[in-house]
């Protein structure tokens, strides 16, 4: 077998940087792309193979200690439809039914993570190339990104392979091709002109144009629901386009212009799962006793996640206030985390963590759901690297695992190798 295409797609994760929990019940929350992130490395090759209907490809998936062979079975039918191709193996992966032979013998970990790969390579290549002849791939895929606590792992997994699939597409077509745009249209077959997308092969600018990177975000979501059921769109948005985005449940994505910042990223070493906290707290919220309580402090919080945005632009405009909002953004950060204490999904890891950064002048709050994951504290330009290095070193001894991030990086790339 000779080597054909080769490349790289790198997905960046997330974090939430004020609005946890009351973004839930439609108040705004702020998100931002971390520079901690999914890497994919996909290598087309040629083989043997007659079947126009099935791709062989060889898996390496260290995150799930995975290394194996999958076929990709694609769709022939022309009334191929995205959505049903979603609802069909949905049913048959939560009824645990054959569907893939070298899928259904493994754990429900695994199986979830390849179902949805086959699902992106094959409903992508199904509806936008339909048949491909004599070739393999070979996908390998690495993260830095702990899974289920908070910082966007799946998304940035999703992301990655979408981008992917995408990438080998217009190395692979010689000329623009017209397709249809949206998968999350039941009728995904319109000709109407929003519902139709060109796609450029790829010449010395290696990168996703906007249309192209709204196109890997919305099959992005559709595979995210694969994993959540029924995924809110933030965090696949996030690893898609990177910076950081304005979010509320019910409206459009808002991208903040922002300079990038430096955050304190620490992990209490609790895992937990996000679905049991956000139900512990419609449970509470339920409660009519309760629920003018949350009201306010949802309210609250929400005040919180407007006066953040404000100073975010306030940076943005004029770069020289940076340290004057960074202070209001610390100061807005131990409200945030106090309101999310009375709502009682802090940790006492996460309490520590906040009380030993408190030591060294430096402010932080939970990061995501809560009750375990991740604490983030924003580290002014102007602080000491010594004094960043001595937290570090104390939060070690606690047990607590530190490292500086960047956020408000960019979001999915593609390089060739």
């Amino acid at each position: 077998m000779s080597s054909n295409i080769q490349f790289e797609v790198t997905a960046p994760g997330k974090i939430i940087l004020f609005g946890e929990h009351s973004v839930v019940y439609g108040k705004p929350a702020i998100a931002c792309a971390i520079d901690q992130h999914t890497t994919l490395t996909f290598t087309e090759s040629y083989c043997n193979n007659q079947d126009l209907n099935t791709i062989p490809c060889r898996i390496i998936l260290p995150l799930i200690n995975y290394s194996g062979m999958l076929t990709i079975h694609l769709d022939a039918k022309p009334t191929f439809s995205p959505t049903t191709y979603f609802q069909e193996t949905l049913n048959k992966l939560n009824k645990n039914e054959p569907f893939l032979n070298e899928l259904d013998t493994l754990s429900g970990n695994e199986k979830k993570t390849l179902t949805v790969l086959h699902f992106i390579f094959g409903g992508i290549i199904t509806c936008y190339m339909k048949q491909l002849k004599n070739v393999s791939f070979t996908i390998g895929i690495t993260s830095v990104l702990k899974l289920g606590a908070g910082t966007g792992s799946s998304a940035s997994y999703c992301v990655s392979l979408v981008a992917a699939c995408l990438a080998y597409i217009k190395f692979k077509i010689n000329s623009n091709v017209e397709i249809q745009f949206d998968p999350l249209l039941d009728d995904f077959h319109s000709q109407s002109g929003d519902n139709l997308l060109i796609i450029e092969p790829f010449t010395d600018n290696i990168a996703f144009s906007d249309g192209e990177k709204c196109l890997i975000n919305r099959w992005a979501l559709l595979a995210e629901n694969f994993i959540h059921t029924k995924a809110s769109g933030l965090d696949n948005t996030i690893c898609t386009y990177g910076t950081m985005v304005q979010y509320t449940k019910l409206n459009s994505h808002k991208l903040l212009e922002a300079p990038e910042l430096k955050i304190l990223l620490i992990y209490s070493g609790v895992e937990r799962s996000t679905g049991n906290v956000v139900q512990s707290v419609r449970t509470k919220y339920n409660d009519d006793k309760y629920q003018p309580i949350f009201d306010a402090i949802f309210n609250a919080i929400g005040q919180i996640v407007n006066a953040a945005v404000n100073a975010i632009d306030q940076m943005a405009q004029n770069p020289l206030q940076v340290l004057q909002q960074i202070s209001v953004l610390q100061t807005l950060m131990d409200m945030n985390q106090g309101l999310l204490m009375s709502l009682g999904v802090s940790h006492e890891t996460l309490d520590a963590i906040v009380a030993i950064l408190k030591k060294f002048d430096l402010h932080a709050k939970l990061t995501g759901a809560g009750m375990g994951g991740y604490a983030i504290c924003l580290v002014p330009p102007n602080i000491h690297k010594s004094k960043i290095e001595t937290c570090m070193q104390e939060l070690k001894i606690y047990g607590f695992e530190s490292n500086i991030c960047t956020i408000g990086c960019p979001g999915v790339r593609i390089q060739t190798k």
